[in-house]
Formats: structure tokens, sequence, C-alpha cells
């Protein structure tokens, strides 16, 4: 039965491109699809334009709402929420800890400590995690009965912007005969260690195959200070010909480019609520070498190649096998796409459907 409810979600900004607003998009076009009335606000500008949102100063109470905050970081108008009427539930996107950029100016910082800090003050809310190790997360803060629904990720869509002319554009532009291809794609930040695939990069150019070429697939707005000194070192390194910066790229076709170039996906981060762009290089059946830490361990399940070491000359030989060996990357491989199941947006949709049923 359908809940005679409204869904309404309230997110910092609604903007293209980063999990969050993915999500909350997803969950909006999943609650109408069953018929039930949903509706999006933000609390700045985001530039989402596929479906209406509104700001937040415009929303009219009803008794039946039940009310998502979207939380990645805490800003002032969390209190705001949690004194609505009606049913409020925490949607929980994970919060980068503040150690990351302690060192560095970054206009959000408050936010991340504050982020943290406030879980537990919140825990009266009812919890939806968008991982197990979020969920987890949720559990310590004092969190009671918390809902795990997963990114609801659109595989089939993964597999069409493969085949478009933006993704064909970036194959043609970048595509050099003979050589072996390395992808990141994320936002230049300080939890995603760069300069650790950096170093394992230098070590297989330098070393393994002057053949390589390194694409780091992300944006560094408002991370400049972390940003910057990577980019000099790497012209320090002597590898500027090697080591491109594409900065943003918001058209997920052009991103399923780079995909399609890609020899090896290599992530090195210390902080993850899930880690998106994993599953996508499992799509695009990409071999992937993976720290193991937060909620990379969840997501990658067995798949792909976890490390638990940084040492660049081992990441660096795993890197020359998965590329060299036909019949072990074709292996990798074969273990991600069942991975990758576990994370199919039929399940996605099954967990928020189970969670409206308890409205």
């Amino acid at each position: 039965m359908i809940p005679a409810t409204r869904l309404c979600q309230f997110s910092p900004a609604v903007n293209r491109g980063d999990a969050m607003s993915k999500q909350t998009v997803a969950i909006h076009h999943a609650a109408e699809a069953i018929g039930m009335e949903a509706a999006l606000f933000e609390f700045g500008k985001g530039d989402e334009a596929s479906v209406p949102i509104r700001l937040y100063t415009e929303y009219e109470p009803r008794p039946n709402d039940v009310i998502v905050l979207n939380y990645g970081g805490y800003r002032h108008y969390e209190e705001w929420v949690t004194r609505l009427p009606g049913r409020v539930y925490l949607y929980y996107h994970n919060v980068t800890p503040a150690r990351f950029i302690e060192r560095i100016e970054f206009p959000w910082k408050a936010a991340l400590y504050l982020g943290r800090d406030s879980l537990s003050d919140l825990a009266h809310l009812g919890g939806l995690a968008a991982s197990e190790y979020n969920r987890r997360e949720l559990v310590r803060a004092g969190f009671r009965d918390v809902h795990v629904i997963p990114y609801i990720l659109d595989f089939d869509a993964f597999s069409r912007a493969a085949d478009t002319p933006a993704a064909a554009e970036i194959v043609m532009k970048y595509q050099q005969p003979g050589v072996v291809n390395w992808l990141h794609v994320g936002r230049i930040a300080p939890n995603k260690r760069i300069e650790d695939i950096i170093r394992a990069f230098y070590v297989y150019h330098t070393r393994i195959n002057a053949g390589s070429h390194l694409f780091l697939v992300g944006s560094d707005k408002t991370l400049e200070p972390y940003s910057q000194p990577i980019r000099r070192w790497v012209d320090k390194l002597g590898i500027p010909h090697a080591v491109t910066f594409t900065g943003q790229v918001s058209d997920r076709n052009q991103v399923a480019g780079f995909y399609k170039l890609a020899d090896l996906y290599v992530c090195m981060s210390e902080h993850e609520g899930f880690c998106i762009p994993l599953l996508e290089a499992m799509v695009h059946r990409v071999p992937i070498i993976a720290f193991r830490s937060t909620g990379v361990t969840y997501t990658m399940g067995d798949a792909g190649v976890l490390v638990d070491d940084k040492d660049p000359h081992m990441i660096a030989h795993v890197a020359h096998l998965l590329c060299d060996n036909v019949a072990y990357r074709e292996e990798i491989i074969a273990g991600q796409l069942v991975q990758a199941e576990e994370w199919h947006p039929n399940r996605a949709l099954q967990a928020l459907y189970a969670w409206i049923e308890t409205l």
C-alpha cells in the first residue's frame, strides 16, 4: 500500500555531479514512480534542473510529511529542519573527518568539525544510511534502527554513456597508441590521497613503463591549497607530460569516456562513505587497485585488488600485472562484475521501498 504521505527532502544545494545530489534526485523519482508525492528543497542554489527544486523558505508543512535531511556536514539550517513537525529522518552520506584539512584553508572546515561532533545530538531522529559503513557510524553515534538505502545507480546509463559521441571525443582526444592509462575520478581532496597515487604512478612510469599516463578527473574548487602544491610537485618530478588534471567534468558522458580510455583505476583514499567511482569502474570493466579503508572495504568486498600497504613499488608492480597479464586482468574484472551486482539499482530500490513501507 502506498502511504498517504509526502516525502520532503532537504539538501544543502542540489547540483549535477555530486553523489548526495544524485541520490536525492534518484529517491525523488523512485518515490514518484510508486505514486507517492515528493518534493525537493535546498538551502543554497544548485544547478540541477531535471526536477523541480524549491528553496527551503518555500516549504509549507503538512501533517503527514516525512522529512529527509541529506547530511554531509553540519550547517546552521540543520536545527531548523529538526524542529519541523512530522517525522524527520537524517540520511547520512558521511562526513569527511576534518583532520584531513587541518593544515589547509577550507571554507567548510567548521561544517566538517561540527558535522561529526553533532551526530550524537541528532540521534533522536530516524536514521538512513547510504552504506553499511555509514550505518555503523550512526549506530556508534546513538542512532537506533538505521535503514541502509544504497545509492540508486543506473548501470544501463553507465553503459549508454560510454557509447556517446562525447565519450568518443574524450577517447579520440587523449588516447595514444600503446600507452597504459591510469585513472582516478573524484575531487582533488586531501582524504583522497592523490599524492599516494602519484607516488605509485611515478615508480611505474619511470621504472616499468614510460609509455603510461595518469588522468586525475575531478574538481579542486575551494581545495587549491591542497591541489596546487601537488601540481608543482608533479612538475618537480619531471612528469607533467604524463599527468593530466582535467578539472571538473560534469558531463557524465565525458566521464564515461575516461573510463573507456582507462586500463587501470587506482584509489588510495583514506576516507569514503561509499565511493561511487569504484562501482563505475567495475561496470566499465576497468580493473581496480584500492587502499583498504573505511567505506571502500564494504563497496569492494572481495573484488579488485585491495592493498593494506601504500608502498609505491608494490602498487606499481601490481599495476604492471593487471595491465600486462591478460588472464589475471580478466579474472579481476570478472570478480568486480560479480561484486557490482551487490549494488544493482534494483536492490537499492528494494531497500528504499522497504523503508517506505514502514512509514
